[in-house]
Protein backbone atom coordinates (compact mmCIF):
# COMPACT_ATOMS: atom_id res chain seq x y z
CA UNK A 1 0.00 0.00 0.00
CA UNK A 2 2.93 2.50 1.02
CA UNK A 3 4.19 2.19 -2.20
CA UNK A 4 1.08 2.30 -4.28
CA UNK A 5 0.77 5.85 -2.62
CA UNK A 6 4.21 6.64 -3.34
CA UNK A 7 3.80 5.73 -6.96
CA UNK A 8 0.30 8.02 -7.01
CA UNK A 9 2.27 10.81 -5.92
CA UNK A 10 5.06 10.54 -8.27
CA UNK A 11 2.53 10.15 -11.14
CA UNK A 12 0.46 12.93 -9.66
CA UNK A 13 3.46 15.70 -9.68
CA UNK A 14 4.59 14.36 -12.88
CA UNK A 15 1.14 15.65 -13.98
CA UNK A 16 1.53 18.48 -13.01
CA UNK A 17 4.66 19.24 -14.16
CA UNK A 18 3.83 18.32 -17.88
CA UNK A 19 0.44 20.43 -17.19
CA UNK A 20 2.19 23.66 -16.19
CA UNK A 21 5.24 23.16 -19.00
CA UNK A 22 2.50 22.77 -21.85
CA UNK A 23 0.31 25.85 -20.53
CA UNK A 24 3.50 27.78 -20.27
CA UNK A 25 4.80 26.91 -24.09
CA UNK A 26 1.32 27.86 -25.18
CA UNK A 27 1.44 31.31 -23.46
CA UNK A 28 4.82 31.96 -25.07
CA UNK A 29 3.36 30.54 -28.44
CA UNK A 30 0.74 32.84 -28.17
CA UNK A 31 2.80 36.07 -26.99
CA UNK A 32 4.90 35.58 -30.51
CA UNK A 33 2.11 34.77 -32.76
CA UNK A 34 0.26 38.36 -30.95
CA UNK A 35 4.09 40.15 -31.66
CA UNK A 36 4.56 39.00 -35.26
CA UNK A 37 1.14 38.89 -36.34
CA UNK A 38 -1.47 41.07 -34.46
CA UNK A 39 0.54 44.09 -33.07
CA UNK A 40 2.28 45.39 -36.07
CA UNK A 41 -1.14 45.89 -37.84
CA UNK A 42 -2.93 47.34 -35.00
CA UNK A 43 -0.23 49.91 -34.14
CA UNK A 44 -0.92 51.00 -37.84
CA UNK A 45 -4.41 52.53 -36.61
CA UNK A 46 -2.76 54.08 -33.41
CA UNK A 47 -2.57 57.38 -33.71
CA UNK A 48 1.60 58.32 -34.32
CA UNK A 49 3.33 58.62 -31.63
CA UNK A 50 7.04 61.04 -30.81
CA UNK A 51 9.07 57.88 -30.29
CA UNK A 52 13.08 58.21 -29.46
CA UNK A 53 15.09 57.67 -31.78
CA UNK A 54 16.58 54.09 -31.88
CA UNK A 55 20.43 54.23 -31.55
CA UNK A 56 21.08 51.96 -34.16
CA UNK A 57 19.18 51.39 -37.50
CA UNK A 58 20.40 49.86 -40.96
CA UNK A 59 23.21 51.17 -42.80
CA UNK A 60 21.69 50.35 -45.70
CA UNK A 61 19.49 53.04 -46.17
CA UNK A 62 21.57 56.09 -45.96
CA UNK A 63 24.39 54.04 -48.53
CA UNK A 64 21.55 53.06 -51.10
CA UNK A 65 18.91 56.30 -50.96
CA UNK A 66 21.52 58.41 -52.98
CA UNK A 67 19.77 61.37 -54.71
CA UNK A 68 18.64 60.31 -58.41
CA UNK A 69 15.97 61.42 -60.90
CA UNK A 70 13.51 58.47 -61.00
CA UNK A 71 10.99 59.41 -63.56
CA UNK A 72 8.68 56.16 -62.75
CA UNK A 73 7.24 55.69 -59.33
CA UNK A 74 8.51 53.21 -57.10
CA UNK A 75 5.52 50.60 -56.21
CA UNK A 76 5.77 50.46 -52.07
CA UNK A 77 5.72 47.28 -50.27
CA UNK A 78 6.50 47.95 -46.90
CA UNK A 79 5.35 49.99 -44.12
CA UNK A 80 6.49 53.56 -43.98
CA UNK A 81 9.69 54.21 -41.99
CA UNK A 82 8.11 55.58 -39.22
CA UNK A 83 5.33 52.63 -38.59
CA UNK A 84 8.51 50.38 -38.47
CA UNK A 85 10.28 52.85 -35.69
CA UNK A 86 6.84 53.29 -33.90
CA UNK A 87 6.44 49.88 -33.74
CA UNK A 88 9.96 48.95 -32.57
CA UNK A 89 9.78 51.46 -29.66
CA UNK A 90 6.20 50.33 -28.44
CA UNK A 91 7.95 46.67 -29.11
CA UNK A 92 10.62 47.89 -26.25
CA UNK A 93 8.28 48.36 -23.74
CA UNK A 94 7.28 45.05 -23.41
CA UNK A 95 9.98 42.80 -24.65
CA UNK A 96 13.94 42.67 -24.36
CA UNK A 97 15.44 44.62 -27.42
CA UNK A 98 17.76 41.97 -28.50
CA UNK A 99 14.36 40.04 -29.72
CA UNK A 100 13.18 43.29 -31.62
CA UNK A 101 14.92 43.21 -34.63
CA UNK A 102 14.11 39.52 -35.39
CA UNK A 103 10.14 40.17 -34.39
CA UNK A 104 10.42 43.11 -37.55
CA UNK A 105 11.74 41.17 -39.80
CA UNK A 106 9.72 38.06 -39.64
CA UNK A 107 6.92 40.66 -39.92
CA UNK A 108 8.28 41.89 -42.83
CA UNK A 109 8.60 45.50 -41.44
CA UNK A 110 11.57 46.32 -44.23
CA UNK A 111 12.26 49.86 -46.35
CA UNK A 112 11.55 50.00 -49.66
CA UNK A 113 14.69 51.52 -51.46
CA UNK A 114 14.94 52.57 -55.04
CA UNK A 115 17.97 51.18 -56.89
CA UNK A 116 18.06 52.54 -60.22
CA UNK A 117 15.37 53.47 -63.00
CA UNK A 118 15.21 54.26 -66.41
CA UNK A 119 13.17 55.27 -69.14
CA UNK A 120 14.88 55.73 -72.15
CA UNK A 121 12.98 53.99 -75.73
CA UNK A 122 14.76 51.54 -77.37
CA UNK A 123 14.98 48.72 -79.66
CA UNK A 124 17.14 45.53 -80.01
CA UNK A 125 16.70 42.75 -82.40
CA UNK A 126 18.75 39.63 -82.77
CA UNK A 127 21.74 40.79 -83.80
CA UNK A 128 22.12 43.02 -80.80
CA UNK A 129 20.56 40.84 -78.37
CA UNK A 130 21.57 40.94 -74.59
CA UNK A 131 22.38 44.40 -74.34
CA UNK A 132 22.32 45.76 -71.11
CA UNK A 133 19.49 48.59 -70.60
CA UNK A 134 19.95 48.94 -67.20
CA UNK A 135 22.46 48.18 -63.78
CA UNK A 136 22.88 48.91 -60.50
CA UNK A 137 26.64 48.69 -58.25
CA UNK A 138 25.91 47.72 -54.65
CA UNK A 139 27.67 49.77 -52.21
CA UNK A 140 30.90 47.93 -50.81
CA UNK A 141 28.80 49.07 -47.43
CA UNK A 142 25.58 47.07 -48.43
CA UNK A 143 24.97 45.02 -44.96
CA UNK A 144 25.66 41.34 -45.28
CA UNK A 145 22.52 39.22 -45.55
CA UNK A 146 20.27 42.54 -45.19
CA UNK A 147 18.56 41.91 -48.28
CA UNK A 148 15.10 40.66 -48.48
CA UNK A 149 13.54 41.19 -52.04
CA UNK A 150 14.17 42.75 -55.48
CA UNK A 151 12.01 43.92 -57.95
CA UNK A 152 12.24 44.40 -61.99
CA UNK A 153 9.47 46.35 -63.28
CA UNK A 154 9.62 46.32 -67.14
CA UNK A 155 7.51 48.22 -69.97
CA UNK A 156 7.63 46.97 -73.18
CA UNK A 157 6.34 44.95 -76.23
CA UNK A 158 7.93 43.47 -79.09
CA UNK A 159 6.97 44.35 -83.00
CA UNK A 160 3.49 44.23 -82.67
CA UNK A 161 2.56 41.78 -85.10
CA UNK A 162 3.36 37.88 -86.18
CA UNK A 163 2.48 34.67 -88.18
CA UNK A 164 0.98 32.53 -85.70
CA UNK A 165 -2.04 34.01 -85.05
CA UNK A 166 -3.36 31.85 -82.68
CA UNK A 167 -0.47 33.00 -80.32
CA UNK A 168 -1.13 36.51 -80.82
CA UNK A 169 -2.10 38.11 -77.53
CA UNK A 170 -0.49 35.15 -75.09
CA UNK A 171 2.91 34.48 -73.71
CA UNK A 172 3.36 31.51 -75.99
CA UNK A 173 5.96 30.98 -78.71
CA UNK A 174 6.96 34.68 -77.72
CA UNK A 175 10.73 35.62 -79.13
CA UNK A 176 11.78 38.41 -76.99
CA UNK A 177 12.41 38.48 -73.37
CA UNK A 178 14.31 40.19 -70.49
CA UNK A 179 17.15 38.33 -68.80
CA UNK A 180 18.59 39.69 -64.89
CA UNK A 181 22.73 39.02 -64.27
CA UNK A 182 24.16 38.97 -60.92
CA UNK A 183 27.78 39.68 -61.30
CA UNK A 184 29.21 38.24 -57.33
CA UNK A 185 31.43 40.73 -55.52
CA UNK A 186 35.16 40.03 -56.06
CA UNK A 187 35.47 40.84 -52.50
CA UNK A 188 33.59 37.21 -51.67
CA UNK A 189 35.11 34.26 -50.15
CA UNK A 190 37.40 32.31 -52.59
CA UNK A 191 36.56 28.78 -53.10
CA UNK A 192 38.27 25.73 -53.15
CA UNK A 193 39.67 26.15 -56.13
CA UNK A 194 40.23 29.92 -56.16
CA UNK A 195 38.53 30.15 -59.03
CA UNK A 196 36.10 33.69 -59.40
CA UNK A 197 32.12 32.83 -59.48
CA UNK A 198 30.60 33.46 -62.31
CA UNK A 199 27.75 35.57 -63.37
CA UNK A 200 24.20 34.26 -62.81
CA UNK A 201 21.38 34.98 -65.11
CA UNK A 202 17.96 34.37 -64.99
CA UNK A 203 15.47 34.93 -67.08
CA UNK A 204 12.42 37.02 -65.43
CA UNK A 205 9.91 38.44 -68.35
CA UNK A 206 8.64 37.75 -71.74
CA UNK A 207 7.00 39.92 -73.77
CA UNK A 208 3.13 39.18 -75.11
CA UNK A 209 2.71 37.77 -78.03
CA UNK A 210 2.08 40.12 -81.15
CA UNK A 211 1.25 42.69 -78.47
CA UNK A 212 0.75 45.86 -80.03
CA UNK A 213 0.22 48.07 -76.76
CA UNK A 214 2.82 48.41 -74.19
CA UNK A 215 2.56 46.28 -71.39
CA UNK A 216 4.32 46.71 -67.90
CA UNK A 217 5.30 43.53 -66.38
CA UNK A 218 7.01 43.19 -62.47
CA UNK A 219 9.03 40.71 -60.90
CA UNK A 220 9.68 40.27 -57.55
CA UNK A 221 12.10 37.76 -56.03
CA UNK A 222 12.12 37.18 -52.10
CA UNK A 223 15.15 35.83 -49.76
CA UNK A 224 12.38 33.23 -48.85
CA UNK A 225 11.20 32.63 -52.35
CA UNK A 226 9.43 29.67 -53.18
CA UNK A 227 12.45 29.09 -55.93
CA UNK A 228 15.05 27.69 -53.69
CA UNK A 229 17.61 28.73 -56.97
CA UNK A 230 16.31 32.03 -56.30
CA UNK A 231 15.97 32.45 -52.76
CA UNK A 232 19.68 31.62 -52.25
CA UNK A 233 20.64 34.21 -55.05
CA UNK A 234 19.28 36.93 -53.06
CA UNK A 235 20.48 35.89 -49.90
CA UNK A 236 24.11 35.32 -51.55
CA UNK A 237 24.25 39.61 -53.09
CA UNK A 238 26.49 41.61 -50.72
CA UNK A 239 27.81 44.70 -51.23
CA UNK A 240 30.03 45.08 -54.44
CA UNK A 241 27.36 43.08 -56.68
CA UNK A 242 26.23 44.52 -59.79
CA UNK A 243 22.99 43.61 -60.56
CA UNK A 244 22.32 43.97 -64.79
CA UNK A 245 19.06 44.19 -67.00
CA UNK A 246 19.60 42.86 -70.45
CA UNK A 247 17.02 42.78 -73.41
CA UNK A 248 16.87 39.90 -75.71
CA UNK A 249 15.29 38.95 -79.07
CA UNK A 250 15.60 35.96 -81.12
CA UNK A 251 15.37 35.06 -84.97
CA UNK A 252 14.67 37.63 -87.71
CA UNK A 253 11.86 39.99 -87.71
CA UNK A 254 11.88 39.85 -83.88
CA UNK A 255 11.96 43.10 -82.07
CA UNK A 256 12.59 44.01 -78.15
CA UNK A 257 10.69 47.43 -78.27
CA UNK A 258 11.57 48.72 -74.27
CA UNK A 259 10.28 51.94 -73.17
CA UNK A 260 11.49 51.98 -69.10
CA UNK A 261 12.90 50.22 -66.60
CA UNK A 262 13.38 49.71 -62.58
CA UNK A 263 15.32 47.77 -60.16
CA UNK A 264 14.08 48.06 -56.26
CA UNK A 265 15.02 46.20 -53.42
CA UNK A 266 13.98 46.47 -49.53
CA UNK A 267 16.32 45.48 -46.84
CA UNK A 268 15.68 45.07 -43.61
CA UNK A 269 15.24 47.89 -41.40
CA UNK A 270 16.62 47.69 -37.52
CA UNK A 271 19.49 45.48 -37.41
CA UNK A 272 20.48 46.61 -33.92
CA UNK A 273 18.77 48.51 -30.98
Amino acid sequence: MELARFIGAALEDILYMLTFSIINGFIILGVFYFAIHILPHIIRFVTPIVSPPLSRVSHAVSRLQRPRSFTLAMQPLGPVPSETYHTAFLLAQVMPVDLIPGVLDMAGFWLDVPLASRTCPITVIETTAGLEYLAVDLPETFPAKGLRSLTFTVTSKDQGWGWDNHFFNTYMNSHTWFEVVVYPSNSGPSTASSRPRLPVARKIITNVHAGREYKTHTVRWSHDDKDEEIGKLVRSIRGGTRIALTVWAHYPAWVNDVRSARIDCQVNAVRKM
